[in-house]
């Protein structure tokens, strides 16, 4: 990983095969796999309406999305 972790506007990151950290589990990946896997900040523009990205570490499933509750 770059020594100095980039911002991320949505304080989550994601990699080319569709993994997702927060910054504190960011920040444990070496510096080979952070570049190997192409990890960079989510940007808010990605950020969906009917759902929502997670840290796969800090989420209890180990799911990376999450589904909003509907609104009734």
């Amino acid at each position: 990983m770059p020594s100095v972790i980039p911002v991320s506007a949505t304080g989550l990151y994601w990699n080319t095969r569709g993994n997702i950290r927060c910054e504190q589990h960011a920040r444990e990946l070496e510096p080979l796999r952070w570049d190997a896997e192409g990890w960079m900040p989510i940007p808010t523009s990605e950020e969906p309406q009917e759902r929502r990205y997670q840290c796969q570490k800090c989420s209890s499933d180990g799911n990376a999305i999450s589904t909003y509750p509907r609104r009734v």
